[in-house]
């Protein structure tokens, strides 16, 4: 869900931060800031689904 909340072109987080940045900052600026977080949010995804017990090992080691 996160990250449908900035990709493009529905980004609701990308629009609220074009809305409270100052007028030189373009929409294309604020594109290409998520991206490091996009790309290390889809590498974390992917390696929860390769690796699942990375997911559940805390709950498991606090019961």
């Amino acid at each position: 869900m996160q990250l449908g909340l900035l990709l493009p072109p529905h980004g609701l987080l990308l629009m609220t931060m074009k809305g409270v940045a100052p007028k030189e900052v373009t929409m294309a600026h604020i594109f290409r800031a998520v991206v490091p977080y996009v790309a290390m949010s889809l590498v974390l995804l992917v390696v929860i689904i390769l690796v699942p017990a990375i997911a559940t090992w805390l709950p498991n080691v606090l019961g």
